[in-house]
């Protein structure tokens, strides 16, 4: 192999990248929950892993990207055909957002990212990024972004940050860190872990294995939910732990990232279903809206499937379906092509973002841990026994319901998006 370090680094990108599949293959039915699995401590959560193979593929991953060194500099230009080269063979869902830059990015979000102060003023403060060290000859993430809306048109104001040399400075360092909020905290912090984990150590203890296998349909919607059997779960690993894919494409310190990590798990794990909801739905009217109506429809689909579980628990099941199918849909599909083409740049200089070749490499294999495709929601009434017709008219009711949602953000109305359950 190349001693160039960027030959190195680019060779090993590319050897995960390929590894990622671009389907999960459940023809089978649904994945198996073992109750006998213990619960392991990987990296800043606990996780009831799946097959030994899996724990083992994660750890030869991290040795191997602990060995790895960093990128270097450099200017090669990307070549026509570049990120299709990159991606194949696999393939972009119907819908996903296409953007011409970072700002473009971040104000076809804004509506659904962004709390709304007043139906003419919103603002995504980010600073809770900036306590956290970066590596040398790097800008601390953060900043506060403060955007103007007329009839429904979203302009950015103005955006303030205590570290940055002036504005310009602080308007390229709010975009890097408006990538890692929307990659690293919401997507994978927030969605894959700090609510599916909670709630699937919860019900996969050995003492809840009775209880679970006596009731057919829980024993379906743990395994429709279920993280632990599929590759997505060997994915986050890769995506966001020490050394890791993120690790390696941002300015963030590995320990920083495990630390900040650590906060963000934390924060989300700890707050009830109704604060969550409330938090990722303070956006337009319209965005509110969708998110209310997607939420008491995932709150009615428990609720018709008659689950042997206290109302506590009910409200944590319904969260998972909802943050998994509806908030999952939005967050992961909002990543690939933005991630793919640099318009969700992880690297904080302070300067606009150049796509280079070998970021694009790396960008590229982070956005395709994105593009693995389990299936959705419309899919699930096939998966479950045919004598069940209660449950599969409940799920069919709720799928239903999200393919009429219209959020009013870009390539994600619900008739067209992928809403994966299993992600």
């Amino acid at each position: 192999m190349s001693k160039d370090p960027n030959a190195i680094v680019n060779a090993i990108f590319k050897g995960l990248r390929d590894a990622i599949p671009a389907n999960v293959d459940y023809s089978k039915g649904l994945p198996n929950l073992d109750f006998s699995e213990p619960e392991r401590d990987f990296l800043f959560y606990g996780l009831k892993h799946g097959p030994d193979d899996h724990y083992w593929l994660d750890k030869a991953a991290f040795l191997i990207l602990q060995k790895t060194p960093h990128m270097v500099p450099e200017d090669e230009p990307i070549e026509e055909g570049f990120y299709e080269e990159l991606i194949s063979p696999k393939k972009f869902p119907e819908a996903y957002q296409k953007c011409t830059s970072p700002l473009d990015c971040f104000l076809k979000n804004a509506p659904a990212l962004c709390k709304h102060i007043s139906d003419n003023v919103a603002e995504l403060d980010l600073d809770y990024l900036s306590s956290y060290a970066v590596k040398e000859g790097f800008q601390p993430y953060g900043g506060k972004a403060t955007l103007n809306i007329t009839n429904g048109v979203y302009e950015l104001e103005k955006v303030e940050n205590a570290n940055a040399a002036g504005p310009e400075e602080a308007l390229h360092i709010f975009f890097s860190s408006f990538a890692i909020h929307v990659v690293f905290e919401r997507h994978a912090v927030m969605t894959h872990l700090s609510v599916a984990q909670r709630l699937l150590i919860k019900f996969t203890y050995p003492n809840d294995e009775t209880k679970v296998n006596n009731n057919p349909r829980l024993k379906s919607l743990l395994q429709v939910l279920t993280t632990r059997v599929n590759e997505v779960s060997i994915n986050e690993h890769l995506l966001i732990g020490k050394n890791s894919l993120v690790a390696r494409a941002s300015s963030f310190t590995n320990y920083a990232l495990i630390g900040a990590g650590q906060a963000l798990y934390e924060m989300y794990a700890q707050m009830s279903p109704t604060d969550l909801v409330t938090l990722l739905g303070d956006g337009s009217k319209q965005w509110e809206e969708a998110v209310n109506t997607g939420w008491q429809a995932a709150q009615k689909l428990i609720q018709d499937l008659e689950l042997p579980v206290d109302a506590s628990d009910a409200e944590l099941l319904a969260l998972d379906v909802w943050v998994s199918s509806f908030y999952h849909q939005f967050i992961g599909n909002l990543q690939l092509d933005n991630l793919i083409k640099g318009n969700l740049p992880f690297p904080c200089t302070g300067k606009p973002h150049e796509q280079t070749k070998d970021y694009a490499i790396k960008s590229t294999t982070i956005a395709v841990t994105t593009m693995t495709r389990t299936y959705s929601v419309l899919q699930v009434p096939a998966l479950i026994d045919q004598k069940d017709q209660k449950s599969i008219a409940a799920w069919k009711e709720y799928g239903e319901v999200l393919a009429s949602l219209d959020t009013g953000i870009d390539q994600f109305i619900g008739s067209g998006a992928y809403a994966a359950v299993n992600f």
